[in-house]
């Protein structure tokens, strides 16, 4: 398997794996996803992957097998995680996806991994990320050693 970091020239490939991310999150989830894909579903999802993509503060990381991709992580670099370590670099992990028949092969593994170097190299002293209580994902983040800061709280109007 190859883990790199993915560039403009990858777009088209990585636009399928990015809808197949948004609309296994919007089936899993439908309460935190209520909202209707809009009418131009696939240019909104072109858009979202190249700013993925494209934002100097950003990393993605894809992973193929046999030359079919077949998962990505996206991460955003901040100077500031402003609540808890105030004067420390963070990189947020956005989004992590692996295709159905390539999860619990340690693909996701890998590209963490990959990513804990990008942070590294890029002096950041954190990794964060966001995750719904019931999200299955949740157990191999704990794995990794990520550990509950604090709890986000929301009121739908």
């Amino acid at each position: 398997m190859k883990i790199r970091r993915a560039t403009l020239k990858n777009l088209a490939a990585l636009i399928p794996l990015n809808t197949l991310f948004i609309h296994e999150m919007r089936k899993r989830f439908p309460a935190h996803f209520p909202f209707k894909p809009r009418a131009d579903f696939v240019g909104n999802v072109r858009r979202l992957t190249r700013s993925m993509i494209a934002q100097k503060a950003s990393v993605t990381l894809i992973a193929e097998e046999q030359g079919q991709w077949v998962a990505f992580i996206h991460g955003t670099l901040s100077s500031k995680e402003p609540f808890l370590y105030p004067s420390h670099k963070v990189i947020v992990v956005e989004d992590l996806y692996v295709v159905k028949e390539f999860r619990s092969s340690g693909v996701a593994t890998r590209l963490f991994s990959e990513l804990k170097k990008v942070a590294k190299a890029k002096g950041c002293a954190l990794i964060q990320l966001f995750v719904l209580p019931t999200n299955p994902a949740k157990k191999i983040y704990e794995k990794w050693g990520f550990r509950t800061q604090t709890e986000k709280m929301m009121l739908k109007l």
